[in-house]
């Protein structure tokens, strides 16, 4: 009688391991499946993110230089950003910048990137060669300080996925482009005292 309540014992235990072996075993293949399935789907949504620079890098190229082929002086165009979870940046570089990228060679080039450096564009941004003399990329981020208007100008422009309208300028035969994040209501372009905005006057409401 021991003998046998000992063997069922025995067999009990050795169904609980076989069963806690399984469970572990599942719950290794699931966490293995969900590491593979958020791997593939991070590739494809990078690489969609990767098409949607691309594509906007291309049809800014084409309204920059169908603006620099006209008699205007200055105009406001409307992009669309770049279809990404994360921001990429819009970023110009000119010929005259040391630290560019080399895929820019001895040219000015505008670029969009995910992180709107030199390395970023190099890596994985997109440029693209502006013919002009001098290039200028830079946005101004308008904020309230001690109840007055304040304004920090920064050399990159966010390209968040919504459409983005950027002023282009020629200035003595070079491209300043333009971009105002989060412009606020009582905006006025002829104010020319937006501390750090040397230049935020030029930009059309």
């Amino acid at each position: 009688m021991i003998k046998k309540i000992i063997g069922l014992e025995n067999r009990k235990a050795t169904f609980l391991i076989k069963e806690g072996v399984m469970i572990i075993v599942a719950i290794l293949i699931g966490f293995l499946l969900f590491v593979g399935v958020s791997k593939v789907w991070g590739n494809i949504s990078e690489n969609e993110a990767s098409e949607s620079a691309k594509d906007v890098a291309d049809v800014l190229e084409a309204k920059i230089n169908a603006f620099l082929e006209s008699d205007e002086k200055s105009i406001n165009t409307t992009i669309q950003g770049v279809n990404s979870e994360n921001i990429w940046y819009l970023t110009g570089w000119d010929r005259t910048k040391t630290e560019r990228p080399s895929k820019c060679f001895l040219n000015n080039c505008i670029c969009i990137s995910p992180e709107g450096t030199s390395d970023s564009c190099q890596e994985k941004g997109f440029h693209r060669v502006i013919n002009v003399d001098k290039l200028v990329v830079i946005s101004y981020y308008f904020y309230i300080s001690e109840g007055y208007d304040q304004c920090e100008a920064l050399p990159l422009a966010p390209l968040h996925s919504n459409l983005i309208e950027l002023h282009l300028t020629k200035i003595n035969d070079g491209l300043m482009v333009e971009y105002i994040v989060d412009k606020p209501e009582n905006y006025d372009p002829r104010i020319t005292n937006y501390d750090g905005c040397i230049g935020a006057a030029q930009i059309k409401g």
